[in-house]
């Protein structure tokens, strides 16, 4: 169990489950930009959010806004790709709340900036070139653990399914601990993430959202 103390000025808790960081990179030729959104509780009108990209230790983009402005555009030029197995390359978001020089509080993500599609015929591109998908169905349950997976799980279940040479796995039915999501883009994988539909049948379940990540 985990006690969180926040300031009053604080990243929403309540983000739907998330760290209250929404970010989603668009790759146009050599360059991306990064749209983020944050959601934030308390703030007033002296505070200001800074946002700095991170590629290892070198600021790539960065940008401070007053507190209001709850969303942003940051360029990253000639922007290094995530490429699937080949070249999971990831970069950092910092994203700080700050007053009068004093860090209330801070939000540490990572992105991986690619272009995808899908073609009916030749199926699936990554970067624009062919990147077949061959993967695996995987549930986030052990025998007498349920669904109460510790680290070691989690990376024996990716160590096993990379041994097969996978480039995509299916998480199904339902959200499955972030920890293994970061596993999947640290290590390369095409995810297939669903909405928790299963057993009960929604009004309109049946039109589910497609969301791809990396």
């Amino acid at each position: 169990m985990s006690v969180i103390t926040v300031p009053e000025s604080h990243f929403d808790l309540d983000y739907y489950g998330g760290p209250g960081v929404m970010v989603t990179p668009v790759v146009n030729g050599r360059d991306a930009e990064v749209d983020v959104q944050v959601s934030l509780t308390g703030t007033l009108p002296s505070q200001q959010i800074i946002y700095t990209v991170k590629a290892a230790d070198q600021v790539v983009a960065e940008q401070i806004t007053a507190a209001v402005t709850t969303r942003v555009k940051l360029m990253i030029s000639q922007v290094y790709l995530w490429n699937g197995r080949k070249d999971p390359f990831l970069y950092s978001l910092e994203v700080r709340l700050v007053e009068n020089g004093r860090e209330l509080d801070r939000r540490n993500v990572r992105l991986g900036c690619r272009s995808f599609k899908v073609d009916p015929e030749k199926g699936f591109f990554l970067n624009g070139e062919s990147y077949p998908l061959r993967g695996v169905n995987r549930h986030q349950d052990r025998p007498e653990i349920g669904n109460a997976l510790l680290p070691e799980h989690q990376n024996e279940d990716m160590n096993l399914i990379c041994e097969m040479c996978a480039t995509t796995i299916r998480l199904a039915h339902y959200q499955h601990d972030q920890y293994f999501y970061d596993l999947c883009d640290e290590r390369g994988m095409i995810v297939w993430a669903e909405i928790p539909y299963i057993a009960c049948h929604m009004e309109g379940g049946r039109e589910k959202p497609i969301i791809m990540r990396n």
